[in-house]
């Protein structure tokens, strides 16, 4: 719910910044807050996509776009799975990042592509 307020966190930032004499220009003062919500938004949607990919691995026996890219092994255990980390948190969320950036800004390289149902209705929305 916070989110929801984060239009007057940025028009506050704006106006504490211009009282300084950063914001001279209003080009200026837009460009900052887009890549902020540009950072926001590829950082929501990177997790989102890591998520939605671990929950099918843990889920389901399909196969994830980081076991493509072996960031984890899956050992099945009856109902559930369970996942043996090959990478470091940190590797997964920068590949995560990676991926929903080059998404977002060009149509992808295809190096980080979706490979289960629920991945690709990820990337579609």
């Amino acid at each position: 719910l916070r989110l929801l307020l984060l239009p007057e966190y940025l028009n506050e930032i704006s106006k504490s910044l211009d009282k300084r004499g950063l914001l001279k220009n209003n080009g200026i003062d837009r460009a900052w807050k887009l890549f902020l919500m540009m950072a926001l938004a590829g950082h929501w949607c990177g997790c989102i996509f890591y998520f939605v990919a671990r929950t099918e691995a843990v889920m389901h026996k399909n196969t994830t776009w980081p076991q493509e890219l072996g960031l984890y092994e899956v050992e099945l255990d009856g109902e559930k799975n369970t996942l043996k980390n090959l990478a470091q948190v940190r590797e997964l969320y920068v590949q995560s990042l990676y991926w929903a950036y080059i998404t977002m800004i060009t149509t992808g390289f295809g190096d980080i592509v979706p490979i289960s149902i629920p991945e690709t209705l990820w990337c579609i929305v």
